[in-house]
């Protein structure tokens, strides 16, 4: 199984899991997105192996709040971590949804294609930064 990490793979193994009858497409998507959140919402500098694997705390961030210069560099930030940790995913672009954001949230998208047997797949997630720090999928 290919479309899963090698830890994915591992952990199924372990619990005696069997092969699904699911597409692959469909198990690499759901891997795919699963490692994000788990990438999104990981702090930086907790994981020993890698200091810099996670995202930073955006809590302040640029000072005086989010503005757009700041959105900026923080979907620049976001798309750099994916880029750099989750390999499976090409092309990426993160982009903010301003309609959807409040004063309690931030709404963001992320786009990409994943490649299944020479052929491109486009992905697009939607996520929301949260008061709280972390970051759900939709």
């Amino acid at each position: 199984m290919p479309e899963r990490r090698l830890m994915e793979r591992l952990s199924n193994w372990e619990e005696g899991a069997s092969r699904t009858n699911q597409p692959e497409k469909d198990v690499l998507v759901a891997s795919v997105t699963n490692y994000l959140v788990h990438i999104l919402n990981t702090r930086q500098g907790t994981v020993l192996i890698d200091h810099k694997f996670g995202m930073p705390d955006f809590n302040n961030f640029g000072g005086g709040g989010l503005e757009q210069g700041s959105l900026n560099d923080v979907s620049a930030e976001i798309a750099r971590m994916i880029t750099r940790y989750e390999p499976r995913l090409k092309d990426v672009r993160v982009f903010f949804n301003t309609e959807e954001s409040s004063a309690m949230s931030i709404t963001f998208g992320v786009t990409g294609h994943i490649v299944l047997e020479n052929v491109k797949v486009p992905l697009r997630l939607g996520a929301e930064l949260g008061s709280n720090g972390r970051i759900r999928m939709r």
